[in-house]
């Protein structure tokens, strides 16, 4: 599974990429089975001392010296458990900066990324870090590793699809709370020119305009993507989501299916579809599209 707050923190296909790699890298080399069996072999030494520590604090009449054992029984274990995670974590990055420049991405993605979630970690100091973060945690030594690891492999520089910067804008989209942080956002960023791809800024201006019912100039800026792209499925789907709510959901039926014409079988049209299908009453002809 994959955070949609993930692919927004990302700035690149290729530093989403590198997480992907690196996960594709706990999995290969077995963490999760190695991590189980590491706790196993330490269940029984443990429980050992920690029998052994209730024993003595009755002999000596000490209970302090029994609570004491038993802590430091489980300090020990956590301890021990840290170290293991932090190796794989090391062994992930190695084999997924790997994996990366094998599949032709830019490997120094990795410790670029890292960077940007040690700045993101410094600003969470109310207790509230996301889960992504609290998982991965990054330090200066892991950052300087990666940099260190990449360093090895050619540079490459790769352009990101513009199905990725879509994908990225209509989740930037969906966090938004009001329709208006949209278009507060995209028209000033499509004004300053700070982006890093203008037609998914474009998209995500029509998004958000079409959140906040402006219909006509979500349409204007629609229609000119879509006279450069006609095949885009992104388009059609924006297109069909217009139509439906401009009181058309029959033309926005046909945009989508004009799209699943050109892309059988696609996942969203055929998503977008049955849903088009459902809203105008149609429901027996959903089973055999899903």
């Amino acid at each position: 599974g994959v955070y949609s707050g993930l692919i927004t923190t990302t700035e690149s296909e290729s530093e989403l990429a590198s997480v992907i790699a690196h996960e594709i890298a706990h999995v290969t080399q077995k963490h999760l089975v190695r991590t189980y069996d590491a706790v196993k072999s330490m269940s029984l030494p443990a429980a050992a001392v920690a029998i052994a520590a209730v024993v003595i604090g009755a002999a000596t009449n000490t209970p302090d010296l029994a609570v004491a054992a038993a802590a430091g029984v489980q300090a020990g274990m956590i301890q021990r458990e840290i170290n293991f995670t932090r190796s794989h974590e090391e062994e992930a990055d190695s084999i997924g900066i790997k994996t990366l420049a094998g599949a032709g991405f830019d490997p120094t993605s990795m410790p670029v990324f890292f960077s940007r979630m040690g700045k993101a970690s410094r600003l969470y100091d109310n207790g509230t870090l996301p889960e992504f973060l609290r998982t991965h945690p990054v330090t200066a030594n892991r950052i300087a590793d990666a940099y260190g690891r990449a360093d090895a492999f050619p540079y490459k520089q790769r352009s990101d699809s513009l199905g990725y910067h879509l994908a990225r804008e209509r989740l930037r989209v969906l966090a938004y709370s009001d329709a208006r942080e949209g278009i507060e956002f995209y028209s000033k960023t499509l004004r300053d020119g700070r982006h890093r791809n203008e037609e998914s800024h474009q998209y995500g201006y029509i998004l958000s305009l079409v959140g906040n019912r402006q219909y006509s100039e979500a349409s204007a800026i629609l229609e000119k993507l879509i006279a450069k792209r006609p095949h885009q499925s992104e388009y059609l789907v924006a297109k069909a989501e217009l139509e439906k709510k401009q009181g058309k959901p029959e033309q926005g039926l046909k945009t989508l299916e004009q799209g699943l014409n050109e892309h059988p079988g696609n996942y969203p049209l055929s998503m977008y579809y049955a849903q088009a299908l459902l809203d105008i009453g149609k429901p027996e002809a959903v089973n055999p599209l899903l």
